[in-house]
Order: C-alpha cells, then structure tokens, then sequence
C-alpha cells in the first residue's frame, strides 16, 4: 500500500493497529521517487488502486511510472482524483484569497493541491496523455459525478477538516470561525447542498488503464 501525505507515517500505524489482517502488509513509499520502491515490488502486482492521491503530487508523470513499474505486464490501475474544474478544489482556492484566511491558506493551495489538469483529457475526455505517456493503455476514461450525505452537521465538519491542509496553520482559537466560513465558500460553490440533509456533490475523474 502506497500512500503520500503528510501525516503518512501516522496513517499507517493507525492502519496496522486497527485494520491488519495475514493477508494485508502495509508499506510506506513515495511515489514520486523511484528509489523508494522496494525490488522485489518491481513487476509484483496485478491490480493498483490509486484513489484521492494524485491531487498531492506534483509531478504526475514519474508517479505514474513508479506505479506502472510494479504493475504486471497487463496489469490495470484504478484511479480516482478531483481535477482543476472539481468543485471542492475550486473552493480552496478562492478560501485562499479570502481577506481572513488567505494569509494562511494560500501557500498551501499553491504548494500542496495539485488537481489533474483537465486539458490532460484528450478525446472528449475518454483518454488522458499523462497516462498514455507514462505506459498505459487507457481502458476507460470519464469525470462522474458522485454525491455523499452526511448523518450530521459534526461529520460535515470533520470532512471539512479532512480537506483543509492548511487548518494546522490556524490559531487554534480561530479554527471554528474558519470552518463556518469554509462551509459557506463550499455552500456558495455547490460543493455541499441541503439544510436538514447535508450532502456532497461534485465531480471526480475516474481512470481505469491497463499496462501495455
């Protein structure tokens, strides 16, 4: 399992913890460097799933050939990552020229959130040159769109934090406020609908390839 973000080595204890099993092993790599991968990984596996990780990466390409490299000859990845034109990237953004917030969050924006760029998508968006680029025989290609409701206002707000890389940069006594704030700017951009019923609407792209 190969993940990237910045609490990495936290999620893995975590997961090692709570969710092991004989047949699951849990590793730590970057996937934007080619010698972090282990030799023995090199042509091992038949299936990739890479979902909401790509957005944190800057060079695309040489991820996607680390992850081709320990794909079998014929093996396929699955891939889920929000582009430039998602919603919920298209709110962090402007929360980073707000007057209040702006100031902490527009570093982060420039330096961390890294969306698929949607001119990327060749062929009415059923194929992706990156991915081309990189080895693969795009099998499918699409952006669809997804929606998830929440139980409550309290699991909204942890979604909200789970999204905001720049919320540990906050006073902490200032975090609340940023939060009403950041769901408005997600109201106002349609990334959350509703009143009683909170949900989650926006568009991802969802790649299926196969190596070549």
């Amino acid at each position: 399992m190969m993940i990237h973000h910045r609490q990495v080595v936290v999620f893995c204890s975590y997961a090692q913890l709570h969710n092991s099993a004989k047949n699951v092993l849990y590793h730590l790599a970057d996937i934007s460097d080619a010698s972090t991968i282990k030799p023995e990984w090199q042509g091992a596996f038949s299936k990739v799933v890479c979902l909401f990780v790509l957005h944190w990466i800057r060079d695309k390409v040489s991820a996607l050939k680390v992850l081709h490299s320990c794909l079998k000859v014929g093996g396929e990845i699955l891939l889920v990552c929000p582009t430039d034109k998602t919603k919920v990237y298209r709110s962090q953004v402007l929360m980073a020229s707000h007057p209040k917030w702006g100031p902490y969050a527009k570093d982060f924006v420039a330096s961390i959130l890294m969306p698929w760029p949607s001119r990327d998508l060749a062929n009415q968006s059923h194929s992706s040159h990156l991915l081309e680029e990189s080895g693969f025989d795009v099998i499918a290609c699409h952006v669809g769109n997804y929606q998830y409701s929440f139980d409550s206002r309290d699991q909204l707000r942890d979604y909200l934090r789970l999204i905001s890389p720049y919320l540990c940069s906050i006073p902490e006594d200032k975090q609340e406020e940023f939060l009403q704030d950041l769901e408005k700017m997600a109201q106002d951009c349609h990334v959350i609908a509703g009143d009683e019923l909170l949900t989650r609407n926006d568009d991802y792209l969802v790649l299926r390839a196969r190596k070549l």
